[in-house]
């Protein structure tokens, strides 16, 4: 079993209830239903740590702005975040890890990118913004599977153990697209 980096569920078993409980009430429109749990499997992520240089007129310090993105591992979407969460090492069975598709220099690139382009729109400068990178780290964030039953149709929900975003698919991917099985 490998060992990882995750970041732990914000989300207890008893919040989850609540939240699908009121979820397969509003949104899917059942009332009477059946919700189990199935799974927890681990999404990777790229935490990048940025450091943010904006030189100054009149002999003032550059400016230093810290800059935290949040890397998808798979599709490459770029999420910015206010600090870097708590993160913790734990052993999980290679099974329940989604494997990565993009590579470490990509999520790189893709955060320089964006924080160049955020530097130069936020901050107005006569000079061009350095980025430089300070720390990049891979880890996983849970979610969780829960299978609502109703009236002989089921809906596979994902939850992510982060955010708390339901989502309706087969995979657990994160994909927002509603699948419903006979």
């Amino acid at each position: 079993m490998p060992l990882i980096k995750k970041i732990p569920s914000s989300i207890n078993t008893e919040s989850m209830q609540k939240i699908l409980n009121k979820f397969a009430r509003k949104q899917l429109r059942v009332n009477n239903y059946e919700l189990t749990a199935d799974d927890t499997i681990f999404y990777p992520y790229y935490i990048v740590s940025l450091k943010g240089k904006i030189k100054r007129a009149f002999n003032l310090p550059d400016r230093q702005i810290p800059l935290i993105y949040i890397i998808d591992g798979v599709e490459g979407k770029l999420y910015k975040l206010a600090g870097i969460p708590e993160i913790i090492s734990e052993d999980y069975p290679a099974t329940r890890l989604i494997p990565l598709e993009i590579s470490n220099e990509e999520a790189e690139k893709k955060a320089e990118a964006f924080a160049l382009t955020y530097l130069r729109r936020a901050f107005r400068s006569f000079w061009v913004p350095v980025v430089e990178l300070q720390k990049t780290e891979l880890v996983y964030i849970p979610l969780h599977i829960q299978t609502v039953t109703s009236n002989e149709k089921k809906y596979k929900l994902t939850v992510n153990g982060f955010t708390g975003e339901i989502n309706i698919d087969q995979k657990g991917l994160g994909i927002c697209r509603r699948n419903i099985y006979k």
